[in-house]
């Protein structure tokens, strides 16, 4: 019995050895490292956050050692971003996915625009991009800096139009820049980032206007990360985008030329509601405005001697304002003496109105009708309208 006693203790010994060398060798093969070594930034303090599908999370803090080394270690379930970021303020992003290890290098004075990283090829597009934008971001605070030194010389207006068209320059470069090192690298996860990063305040890619470069994206890391969280947030809203291009694209082909006018029924300063139906019998204008807008304020003036020019020829004008203010509305209207139908429901892009017809953010916008209530014209330019009654 004692030999049998000591033979289980033993198994069990040894079965408990296993599990445990088992469970490490399970952590090693999970755990991700990140080390760096930044010179001349002995002592201060580096934090590792992580950049979730919906939240930046803190995960840990060292200070860079006296060697000018630090290091940090997670457990990612998945292929996720961190943020190293540094007590100036300063970070970089990186890539990592579960098992990976990455090494920067960099010195304090040049860092982050200039930093080296190895271990992750996704990290390098990632500092490929910052590094460049960094050196973009300098152009751009010298051309801010010579502004504001600028302002009491005599010949400012000239200064400022160059350091606007220079300025325009750097960011039309880093646009360029930014979609073709996305759509250089379609498989690269970094590119999730990119997609969404903003410049001088300005996006760099736009859902609508670079929409193969989202669907790009999107077919291709669906196939390498099926249910990666970063991933599978891209794919939701480019579901979401595709599904609003098609609703707007059966709205536009109810619009176009041809087609009947949807009816409206809005009210006026005075609240009598007002149809647009009611007008069948003439040619209407329906116009779109807003009364902070100056184009918008432009047209009201160019729009009173087309009126009067038409009017008599069985001509109306069925102006909707997509203000939200009753005041400044009806200030405008004042102000600008406008003779035609004015309208409202003052609930500016929200209004449905503004979904019915698709409306832009850029305003004015208008819609030519003839006496039955079908499209004529639509356009956002005045001139257009006053070629299309003068040929008509």
């Amino acid at each position: 019995m004692k030999i049998f006693s000591l033979i289980t203790k033993s198994a069990f010994l040894l079965l408990l050895a296993i599990i445990v060398v088992s469970c490490l060798t399970q952590t090693r093969k999970d755990e991700i490292a990140i080390r760096g070594k930044i010179d001349g930034a002995v002592g201060k303090m580096v934090v590792l956050e992580e950049l979730t599908a919906t939240a930046l999370i803190k995960m840990d803090s060292t200070l860079v050692s006296a060697e000018s080394d630090f290091a940090f270690a997670a457990h990612p379930v998945e292929t996720t971003f961190y943020l190293l970021r540094f007590e100036d303020e300063h970070f970089i992003t990186v890539v990592l996915s579960p098992g990976e290890k990455l090494e920067i290098t960099a010195e304090a004075g040049s860092f982050p625009e200039n930093y080296e990283v190895t271990g992750n090829e996704d990290s390098k597009v990632l500092q490929q991009y910052f590094t460049e934008t960094y050196r973009r971001q300098r152009a751009i605070d010298r051309l801010r800096e010579e502004f504001f030194s600028s302002t009491h010389r005599d010949d400012f207006q000239k200064i400022k139009e160059r350091i606007d068209r220079e300025l325009a320059q750097v960011i039309s470069d880093q646009r360029n820049f930014t979609i073709s090192l996305i759509g250089s690298n379609p498989g690269s996860i970094a590119g999730l980032l990119l997609i969404n990063q903003r410049f001088a305040n300005q996006k760099m890619a736009d859902a609508e206007r670079d929409f193969d470069l989202y669907e790009l994206l999107d077919s291709t890391l669906m196939k390498q990360y099926p249910s990666n969280g970063h991933v599978l947030e891209h794919h939701r809203r480019v579901a979401d985008f595709r599904h609003r291009l098609e609703e707007e694209r059966q709205i536009e082909e109810k619009l176009s030329p041809g087609q009947p006018i949807p009816d409206i029924t809005l009210k006026d300063p005075s609240e009598k509601a007002m149809k647009l139906s009611d007008l069948r019998g003439k040619m209407v204008l329906l116009y779109f405005w807003v009364s902070w807008s100056p184009p918008c304020r432009a047209a009201n003036h160019q729009l009173k001697e087309l009126y009067a020019q038409n009017q008599p020829n069985n001509f109306e004008i069925f102006a909707i304002s997509l203000d939200h203010e009753q005041r400044y509305w009806a200030d405008a209207i004042k102000v600008d003496e406008l003779p035609w139908i004015n309208v409202s429901d003052l609930r500016g892009m929200t209004s449905p109105v503004a979904k019915v017809f698709n409306l832009p953010q850029e305003l004015p916008l208008y819609y030519l009708i003839d006496e039955e209530g079908v499209i004529l014209l639509k356009t956002t330019k005045f001139g257009e309208v006053v070629a299309f009654l003068k040929n008509s």
